[in-house]
């Protein structure tokens, strides 16, 4: 697929900028500078809509709020970019890190809200400019599984404060979540947990007030594209779901090489369960 794309750059702290198309920073963002803009070709490979991509894109398109899961490799970001790319949706990507957020050029979620680090929904306020909000369609919210439960209540708030619809869920904006469970799961520090306990039945964004007054759509992807090797893709899934067995781990044993050294001048990666001391 080849498409005719106009690069822009951008500075400064605007709302979402970078997130949402269409979007035109208000006239008192500081710092904001838009560099010339010129066609540049790029050739993307087709993607395959299997009957998953076709039944999360579906109710994405409905505008029901949905959240998307699915193993490594079964295609979650390439769904996302594809949504991007075709929606006519003012949208916003946000993502719970900065690496994860650069990942999918979109925003952290404190930095599209404002939010301070110590944020709480208690101390959520109205926005001076609330323009961006109140004209939002649909917010993504990637690698969902490190967003704590009460992050998510301060994203409802938010919008209920700035969005469209103060009376609705999210002030009435489509949300999209989309992340593994079985990865990173939110950090709550020790100091953190009684307290959180006592409000959420855990630290996970699904168990949030929001959340559980949201009835969204689910859909797991379930095609793996990351590894073609059917018994491959059987062995990690069954590390995935603590499910090994006696064959799974003779089959993973066969691989050791005890006495393996790398050769000199080739580069290798050793993974290991900690830190080295």
């Amino acid at each position: 697929m080849v498409s005719q794309v106009k690069l822009e750059t951008k500075e400064g702290r605007g709302f979402g900028d970078a997130t949402m198309p269409g979007h035109k920073p208000s006239a008192n963002a500081k710092g904001v500078r838009e560099a010339q803009a010129y066609p540049v070709t790029v050739h993307k490979p087709e993607i395959e809509i299997n009957e998953k991509f076709k039944e999360a894109l579906e109710i994405i398109g409905s505008g029901k709020s949905v959240f998307i899961t699915g193993l490594a490799g079964t295609g979650k970001s390439t769904l996302l970019e594809h949504f991007r790319e075709n929606t006519r949706k003012k949208i916003a990507v946000l993502a719970p890190t900065g690496v994860a957020a650069v990942n999918v050029k979109g925003q952290t979620i404190h930095s599209f809200f404002r939010f301070g680090v110590d944020i709480t929904p208690e101390s959520v306020r109205k926005a001076k400019d609330q323009s961006l909000y109140r004209n939002l369609d649909a917010i993504i919210i990637d690698e969902v599984s490190m967003v704590r439960a009460d992050l998510l209540d301060c994203v409802d708030k938010a919008l209920r404060l700035n969005g469209p619809r103060r009376d609705r869920p999210f002030g009435g904006v489509q949300m999209v979540f989309i992340g593994d469970l079985y990865q990173l799961p939110p950090v709550v520090t020790g100091k953190e947990k009684a307290a959180f306990s006592r409000i959420y039945k855990s630290q996970y964004f699904f168990d949030s007030r929001a959340f559980l007054g949201l009835e969204p759509g689910f859909v797991e992807l379930e095609k793996v594209y990351r590894q073609k090797d059917g018994n491959f893709i059987s062995l990690l899934n069954a590390v995935r779901n603590n499910s090994v067995t006696k064959e799974d781990l003779e089959a993973l044993n066969s691989r050791v090489g005890p006495f393996f050294r790398p050769p000199e001048g080739k580069f290798y990666i050793t993974l290991t369960t900690t830190n080295g001391r």
